[in-house]
């Protein structure tokens, strides 16, 4: 496996540079295909709003923020709609319903770390059994909740008012650092380990681990992998494989790795931008990252793939 590490002083543009190899013979190489990243269209996100994630289509896009207590919906004409949620705190996730402008939320009770509201026109409120809630996820037809405490990770999953565990790993990383980022692959949930060694496991409805992968990349660049700066910030469904971003939250250091279809690795590259990857979307061939330049920004790429015999 071969890398590539980029520093400079545009660093934005260097990390356009390192992806869309026309600029330089540089990339994230599939295999002998190189994985190539147009930007399509971006647009500023307001300084108080702190987003922390994205949901719906692209058509219409949900963000949300740990700052704030309403959602930014953006619709296709690239309008912005401010949804007030009335909830007591941030939202936790969101998601658009199938009625024109109607969301469902997940609220955090910040008194109580296991108590949860989902709400929409009624109020749901749920009490998990064990651990800190750090993320929530609607995926296919149900909610999941990421939870830790000291001994294990754990997932729940709520399906038509069911509350029940899903899916659990040992805690053996850093103390105070969340156990699971919550994605989403064909067949279910894509659950990845925060921490070192930042294992990756595609499990389908029933809650079995179909496939279970890990980067096997050097963090020269990043970190050491035992450091509790050192995480996994997502891992994405790609139209063939997958891509996952490894960071130091505290630097611009990434180390962005690619997979096959079967959790095999293809290759890894290491850069330093203010820019991580958010949401994907295979059926459009589209990322959707946060780019932090002075203020935030939310970046569209669209992706192909190119046969390295083509390239100079």
């Amino acid at each position: 496996m071969s890398k590539r590490t980029c520093r400079a002083h545009s660093i934005s543009k260097c990390f356009i540079c390192i992806i869309i190899t026309s600029c330089q013979p540089a990339g994230i190489r599939d295999r002998g295909d190189t994985l190539e990243l147009t930007e399509i269209w971006s647009h500023q996100l307001p300084d108080s709003f702190a987003l922390v994630g994205i949901a719906g289509t692209l058509n219409r896009l949900l963000y949300w923020s740990n700052s704030q207590k309403y959602l930014l919906e953006r619709g296709e004409s690239g309008a912005f709609r401010v949804i007030r949620t009335a909830s007591s705190a941030p939202p936790l996730a969101a998601r658009g319903l199938g009625e024109e402008g109607l969301v469902e939320f997940v609220v955090l009770d910040s008194s109580q770390p296991r108590t949860l509201q989902v709400s929409s026109d009624t109020v749901r409120t749920l009490a998990l059994p064990r651990g800190r809630v750090s993320s929530a996820r609607f995926i296919r037809d149900s909610w999941f909740f990421a939870a830790t405490d000291s001994t294990e990770h754990v997932v729940y999953k709520l399906n038509h008012g069911s509350l029940r565990r899903f899916f659990s790993r040992p805690n053996t990383g850093p103390r105070g650092v969340p156990g699971f980022v919550l994605g989403e692959w064909d067949h279910g949930p894509l659950i990845s380990l925060v921490s070192a060694p930042f294992a990756n496991y595609l499990i389908n409805d029933r809650g079995v681990v179909e496939r279970e992968f890990v980067p096997k990349v050097s963090f020269e660049s990043t970190g050491r992998p035992s450091s509790v700066s050192i995480v996994s910030l997502s891992t994405l469904r790609l139209d063939s494989g997958y891509l996952q971003i490894i960071a130091n939250p505290r630097s611009f250091a990434r180390t962005l790795v690619t997979y096959d279809d079967h959790g095999a690795m293809r290759k890894s590259i290491q850069i330093e931008a203010p820019l991580g990857f958010i949401s994907s979307f295979p059926a459009r061939k589209t990322l959707l990252a946060l780019r932090e330049l002075g203020h935030q920004e939310i970046v569209a790429y669209q992706w192909h793939w190119v046969p390295s015999a083509v390239k100079p």
